[in-house]
């Protein structure tokens, strides 16, 4: 396996990192996902704000967010900020993996979506997969269920000794099954490491045959988890970015590719949001997902919202380096009418900071009758070259007085 780490927004070129083969495989996931992950440019490709990692035949390219002024950025310091805020915000759990499985290297990334994949199955083989009650038509040789009647006489004038049934059956053929066993077909197309391929083909060999169905977002939008599927989530969380995320070689050219990606605007809105939660206390509630009518069936639903002693705060958090103190129009406008629909007094647009940039303190909207004002404030993301761990207190301190 080869590896490539490169920045969000950076460039790569057939030729020098990429062959014509794995173009035409990223072109035409590109395409298939109308290049929300990537653009193609001439004979290249152009990341986006996605983070994360994606592999097509025996490359692997990691893509690290990057809030630094240096021209040659530290990767293992950004491959650390990016699986540290992924386990900060529950969308990688590695707390049962080893200090061995943590050290810092390319591909790690993919190797530990892979390998928590695989343990989470393992886990349930050995607990015991669940079964589930289903509905079956077939033709068997024993009355069982209800007959039904037109398909038994077109079916079975020359055998009358089978009965087309409609019954119900106990077994594993059921969709968390479905799931996990497609997940587990993609995998054992992709992974180049023999003890993590061994231990798959083993769990293909002990899994139950269940029915290959196309799994698309819908399925997943039907799960619903109660006390004994709950078991079952870690898995069900990577199979979804698995298979949603997999372009297979219909022309079997060894051109497959699988991603596994992260919107980095969400990353650092749910990571900020989930430090300033540890904050909560009788005086300051931090909620998130409100939202409100706009216009013709559309919402406003701003990223977080803090009460303070009744007075509401919206905060805007933007993945984005300024080099000045000037955000614009757009996240002025938005802020805007977060205030007014939200009667908040004043809404916080919250940068990374990477220049010497002072924040912005509170300053009144123009012409406006209601109270209504906006503040900048720039997050330290990194302390001591390492993620912040302090980022919601911190935060705090500057927008309100405590």
């Amino acid at each position: 396996m080869k590896t490539l780490q490169v920045f969000e927004y950076q460039s790569i070129k057939v030729g020098n990192e990429l062959t014509e083969n794995q173009f035409e495989a990223l072109a035409n996931f590109a395409e298939k996902h109308q290049s929300k992950y990537f653009s193609i440019t001439h004979k290249g490709i152009k990341f986006s704000h996605y983070v994360g990692a994606l592999q097509v035949d025996d490359l692997t390219i990691e893509i690290l967010p990057k809030a630094d002024r240096d021209h040659k950025p530290n990767k293992k310091k950004w491959q650390s900020v990016l699986l540290e805020m992924l386990r900060a915000c529950r969308l990688l759990k590695i707390e049962s993996l080893t200090d061995a499985h943590l050290k810092l290297r390319p591909n790690l990334i993919l190797e530990l979506y892979f390998e928590i994949f695989v343990s989470e199955v393992e886990k349930l083989l050995s607990q015991g997969l669940i079964k589930s009650y289903r509905r079956n038509e077939a033709n068997l040789k024993v009355l069982k269920g209800r007959l039904v009647v037109p398909k038994q006489l077109r079916k079975n004038q020359l055998h009358k000794e089978k009965f087309y049934t409609n019954h119900e059956e106990y077994d594993y053929n059921h969709l968390l099954n479905h799931i996990i066993s497609k997940g587990l077909d993609i995998l054992a197309q992709m992974v180049f490491e023999p003890n993590l391929d061994f231990r798959i083909q083993k769990l293909k060999s002990h899994f139950p045959k269940v029915d290959n169905i196309e799994i698309t977002e819908t399925n997943f939008q039907k799960i619903y988890f109660h006390r004994q599927t709950i078991r079952y989530q870690t898995a069900l969380d990577i199979a979804r970015m698995l298979i949603l995320n997999y372009s297979p070689d219909i022309q079997g050219g060894k051109k497959s590719l699988i991603a596994i990606l992260f919107d980095m605007n969400l990353l650092f809105e749910e990571y900020v949001f989930r430090q300033l939660k540890k904050c909560q206390s009788e005086d300051l509630m931090v909620k998130r997902q409100t939202q409100k009518p706009f216009w013709n069936r559309r919402y406003l639903r701003p990223d977080i919202l803090l009460n303070w002693k009744g007075e509401t705060i919206v905060l805007d958090t933007k993945w984005k380096v300024l080099k000045k103190i000037n955000p614009n129009m757009e996240d002025l406008r938005q802020a805007f009418v977060y205030n007014r629909f939200f009667e908040a007094e004043k809404c916080v647009l919250v940068y990374p900071k990477v220049y010497d940039l002072e924040d912005l303190g509170v300053i009144p909207f123009e012409e406006v009758n209601e109270k209504s004002a906006c503040q900048v404030c720039f997050l330290d993301v990194l302390i001591n070259e390492k993620l912040g761990s302090n980022i919601g207190q911190n935060l705090l301190k500057k927008i309100i007085e405590i």
